[in-house]
């Protein structure tokens, strides 16, 4: 991304020695802008700072709708010179530009971090890497992690190393599209006879892409924020406003130089102010909507002031970007952008904790002299290799080999990956593990290991039953247990109460109870506006959805109703601000106190269920580092349970509640820590949801609770 429209910004000319010049005719037919190389110096940094945490710029992320601008800017103004030259566009030559210009260094960087990949990740995070270097490699990465993103059981998973490709693939997938529209639409003028009227159709299409981009950009970001940043068509309407800054070039050049400079001041104040004023969703900032009009609008500016400007005020912001030490970052940026995010993520894997502002700087610093080793021994060689530029069949086929190299080596690499020794399971069954007992099993030998526990879902959570965070508030018939069974029993909750759904159904069956489910990801049973937990926004749906689950126990209560939810987790919405989770609890508590007493009414009989322990770390990849320890993993219980279990506390005060506390199958005896390995059977799939495999196996502690 970052290395977009190259053939122009990195075109070298003799007027880059003039100080005051700031364009010259590169030998593809269009101006070198010095201060759009400048610009992308500009695009990196913010996004490299960013991921280094330093707290003044928490809107770098927005680096990337840089690039976007300047992408549809530069790559439009490549076709267009093409087209108005030639008469036609030649797609493979035009693919084969991109291909050889950006896949060669994207394919290094893969395999380089698949490599320190292996070396420095446990097992099951590396599986997963490759999965995502696959993603990454056919550029469809950003729809990978749009699916991870809104995954709510996703939550504790570890970033993955490659999750910096999402905007290369929405990039990628534009330099598909785009050259096709504008080949059709001049195809189409051609045949009609109205070459001359070529621009205005390119230009009405532009418009009607971007303004519906920016239409469904806006809506989507409301209601799927995660889709809405990875997406391509929410991000479409920044490239189509580059495009639409090259289509209306003759009318920049035309404006008087104090416009053309007020113009980019205005714009680069609004791109820098962008990286010190906004923040990401996990700060309530719903990106990219309304706030992505900043920085977008600010490059296009800044782009459309140099349009045919060949001198410049000192003082002007084209001057600034196109300082000899911006444009040489300029030149580095895609290569550094490759390389700023893997160090990162790997590093922080192999010491096993977060590191300092400082050592992040350190390692993004690192990464600049890699991407110079990058430029200067691949990016750079390949993309001016002679055979290369004089073939694009040979172009279009190194891209398609650095991409198949990428993918294949990948695939195989999983077979590298130590295992566990894995046991098949007893004859008999697995049953319900002594916490006191002694494990059978040699050290390192699983019945059920981390990967198989990572893997596990509850059987209902990919059903209407279990309703996702960014879903409807819709109820759906949800009938499990003993479909027959003359009494009904009820699960409410968040995926607190999901992970119950295997006890709670065999133990309907066993006691000849109909089971009905009703869960939703980050939404507790009782009546509370919260924040979203996945999106990091306002969430009606849950507000909704409890009402709706409310007004169906009161109109065809169940004999039985189970409630369960995550404790001390959830961020109170005031309307304007969130609270703190520690701030939010007196609010918990009160709307359980309002909300029990009307199950109560119903006639059901309530049951309450105590929280599982919180583990502090994803236990599957902590067993896999410790195969033959486990116990390392073990949560001390007053660690495990640090929430004060306020919610059950709370719910024991009301008439007519019965408060089930599962702590001493859990956790064993006090004041043992919290096993997360028994018997040969990795107890949790994360940091604090029970395997569904253990969760049957609990099935005998609801027996008292349905008569």
């Amino acid at each position: 991304m970052p290395g977009a429209g190259s053939q122009i910004s990195n075109a070298r000319s003799t007027s880059e020695s003039n100080s005051t010049s700031v364009a010259s005719t590169s030998r593809s037919g269009v101006d070198y802008r010095p201060d759009i190389e400048g610009l992308r110096a500009v695009a990196v940094l913010g996004v490299v700072l960013f991921h280094a945490n330093l707290p003044q710029f928490g809107g770098g992320f927005v680096g990337v709708d840089v690039f976007y601008v300047l992408s549809g800017f530069l790559i439009t103004s490549l076709i267009v010179a093409e087209v108005e030259k030639t008469g036609r566009l030649s797609l493979a030559k035009f693919w084969g530009r991109r291909m050889r210009r950006l896949l060669p260094a994207a394919a290094f960087v893969l395999l380089a971090t698949l490599a320190a990949g292996y070396v420095l990740l446990d097992a099951l995070s590396f599986r997963q890497a490759t999965k995502d270097i696959i993603t990454a490699a056919a550029y469809v990465s950003n729809w990978n992690f749009a699916a991870q993103a809104v995954d709510y059981l996703a939550a504790d998973a570890p970033p993955s190393p490659v999750l910096h490709y999402w905007s290369l693939s929405v990039e990628e997938q534009f330099y598909l599209l785009w050259p096709l529209m504008f080949a059709g639409i001049a195809v189409f003028c051609a045949r009609r006879g109205i070459t001359a009227f070529r621009r205005r159709q390119w230009a009405t299409a532009v418009t009607v892409v971007g303004v519906l981009s920016l239409a469904w950009s806006l809506w989507l970001t409301g209601k799927n924020q995660p889709y809405a940043f990875f997406s391509t068509p929410t991000r479409a309407w920044q490239l189509a406003l580059g495009a639409a800054v090259a289509l209306s070039a003759s009318f920049w050049a035309r404006r008087v130089m104090l416009v053309r400079t007020l113009t980019a001041l205005v714009g680069f104040v609004a791109v820098l102010g962008s990286f010190v004023l906004l923040r990401g969703a996990d700060a309530g900032t719903a990106y990219p909507g309304v706030y992505a009009l900043l920085p977008t609008l600010g490059t296009a500016a800044v782009v459309a002031s140099g349009i045919g400007a060949r001198s410049v005020p000192r003082w002007s912001v084209q001057r600034l970007l196109g300082l000899r030490p911006m444009r040489f970052i300029g030149r580095l940026s895609y290569s550094w952008y490759l390389w700023h995010w893997p160090p990162l993520v790997l590093v922080v894997a192999w010491v096993g904790h977060e590191i300092t502002v400082t050592q992040r700087v350190v390692c993004s610093v690192l990464a600049l002299g890699l991407a110079w080793v990058t430029y200067r021994f691949i990016e750079d060689p390949i993309r001016r290799a002679k055979p290369l530029v004089t073939s694009a069949r040979r172009s279009l086929l190194v891209g398609f080999t650095a991409t198949a190299v990428v993918i294949a080596v990948a695939s195989a690499s999983t077979a590298l990956v130590g295992g566990v020794s894995i046991v098949d399971k007893p004859a008999g069954g697995l049953t319900l593990p002594d916490p006191t007992a002694a494990s059978t099993y040699p050290p390192g030998t699983y019945v059920l290991g981390p990967r198989e526990a990572q893997l596990q879902r509850p059987l209902v959570y990919n059903t209407p039953c279990h309703v996702k965070a960014l879903a409807g508030p819709e109820l759906f018939p949800c009938e499990y247990g003993d479909v027959t069974g003359a009494k009904t029993v009820m699960l409410i909750g968040d995926s607190h109460a999901v992970q119950w759904f295997g006890a709670l159904n065999k133990a309907a069956k066993a006691r000849g109870y109909k089971l009905i489910s009703w869960t939703r990801g980050g939404c507790p049973w009782f009546e509370l506006a919260v924040k979203n937990m996945k999106t990091g926004l306002k969430y009606p749906e849950c507000a909704a959805w409890q009402r709706n689950v409310l007004a169906a126990v009161l109109k065809n209560p169940p004999d039985v109703l189970v409630l369960a939810t995550i404790e001390h987790g959830y961020r109170a919405d005031l309307g304007k601000e969130f609270l703190e989770i520690d701030e939010s609890q007196p609010l918990v508590t009160r709307a359980i106190l309002r909300s029990l007493p009307q199950f109560v009414a119903s006639g059901a009989r309530v049951v309450v269920l105590r929280d599982t322990p919180h583990m502090g770390v994803d236990v599957p990849t902590c067993v896999t580092k410790n195969l033959k320890n486990p116990e390392r993993c073990a949560m001390p219980r007053d660690l495990g349970f640090a929430g004060g279990g306020i919610d059950a506390r709370t719910a024991s005060t009301v008439p007519g509640v019965a408060v089930a506390d599962f702590t001493p199958t859990l956790c064993g005896p006090a004041p043992r820590p919290c096993d997360v390995v028994r018997q040969g059977m990795v107890l949790y799939r994360d940091s604090n949801h029970l395997t569904p495999t253990y969760s049957e196996l609990l099935a005998p502690l609801f027996y008292p609770y349905l008569p």
